[in-house]
């Protein structure tokens, strides 16, 4: 993966290290063609590497965010600018259940 580095991206892309084998993908700062073009030297450089490349691909597999864990990180912080507290449904009901056992126990 080749992004610019901004936003979320900057906390989910991580640059690919050959030396330690860890990151995702190849991020870039500046809005120049030069830095974009770099980025992609560096990406085609890991592809033509097959030990590299498969180390990225691992890497790339397991730091895939669930969708469920941002989607309910975005409703928090849409409650917090509508002055409201928010919280997942499953997570209420299992609140509800341990305050129902709580209040049966002696």
């Amino acid at each position: 993966m080749i992004c610019f580095k901004t936003g979320g991206l900057k906390d989910t892309v991580k640059e690919y290290s050959k030396g330690t084998r860890t990151g995702n993908g190849f991020t870039f700062e500046g809005h120049t063609p030069g830095d974009f073009v770099y980025a992609v030297k560096r990406a085609v450089e890991i592809y033509d590497n097959h030990d590299h490349y498969e180390a990225l691909r691992m890497n790339a597999r397991a730091s895939v965010l669930d969708c469920r864990n941002v989607c309910i990180a975005w409703a928090k912080d849409f409650a917090v600018l509508r002055e409201r507290v928010w919280e997942a449904p499953d997570e209420i009901l299992a609140a509800k259940k341990m305050i129902v056992q709580q209040s049966q126990s002696p």
